[in-house]
C-alpha cells in the first residue's frame, strides 16, 4: 500500500537490533531476544506520553523543540553516513578478516538499523511538532494530545541515542584497533 514509503524494512531492522548478540570464535554468533531493551523502548516513551496526557502537561514554545528535533534528525543522517563508510571499509577487506571482524560488521549493521529508525522517527517528530505548533493556546503552549505524541517520539529518540552510543564506541574501538588501556578494557 505505501510502496517505497513503507517503514516496514526500517522497523524490521530496528527490532532485529533489539537482541543480544554474543560471539564465540569457535561456535559463531548466538542471538537471543533482549526483553529488557524491547520493554524499555516501548514502555518508557508510552509512560511519559501517558503521564503528559493524564496530567495535562503541554509543550511550551514548540518552535524550540522543533528546531532541536530537526537538528537531531540531521545528526542521525550524518552518523548514518559515517557508519555506512565504516561498513564499506570492512566489506572491502572482508576476504582477509572474514571471521575476526564478523562481530564488528554485525555491530555496524545493528547500528544502521537503529539509526534508520531514529531518522524515520525524528522526521515524524518534526511533522508532529509542525502540525502541533498550529494548535497552540493563547498561552503559546501546544494542546495536550500533540504534546503527548511529541513526548513519545522525543523520549524514544533519547532512548535510541542511549542504545546506539555504546555500539558506536565499540565499533570505533574495534575498527581503529584502539589500545585496550585507552578503552578501560585492560586490567
Amino acid at each position: 500500500m505505501l510502496g517505497q514509503f513503507s517503514p516496514l524494512s526500517v522497523i524490521q531492522a530496528h527490532v532485529a537490533g533489539l537482541k543480544k548478540h554474543t560471539y564465540d570464535y569457535d561456535e559463531g554468533r548466538k542471538v537471543e531476544v533482549d526483553v529488557a531493551a524491547r520493554l524499555a523502548v516501548l514502555g518508557i516513551p508510552s509512560a511519559v506520553a501517558a503521564a503528559i496526557y493524564y496530567l495535562h502537561w503541554t509543550v511550551g514554545r514548540p518552535e524550540f523543540l522543533l528546531a532541536a528535533a530537526a537538528l537531531l534528525t540531521a545528526g542521525f543522517v550524518g552518523t548514518f553516513t559515517q557508519v555506512a563508510d565504516w561498513r564499506s571499509t570492512l566489506s572491502a577487506r572482508r576476504a582477509d578478516r572474514e571471521r575476526s571482524e564478523q562481530a564488528v560488521r554485525d555491530t555496524l549493521d545493528i547500528i544502521t538499523g537503529h539509526l534508520s529508525a531514529a531518522i524515520y522517527l525524528g522526521t515524524v517528530l518534526v511533522v508532529v511538532l509542525v502540525v502541533g505548533a498550529n494548535f497552540v493556546g493563547s498561552d503559546g503552549t501546544m494542546d495536550v494530545i500533540p504534546s503527548a505524541i511529541a513526548a513519545w517520539f522525543g523520549t524514544y529518540l533519547v532512548l535510541l541515542i542511549l542504545l546506539i552510543t555504546p555500539y558506536l564506541y565499540e565499533a570505533y574501538t574495534e575498527i581503529n584497533d584502539v589500545d585496550d588501556a585507552l578503552t578501560g578494557q585492560s586490567s
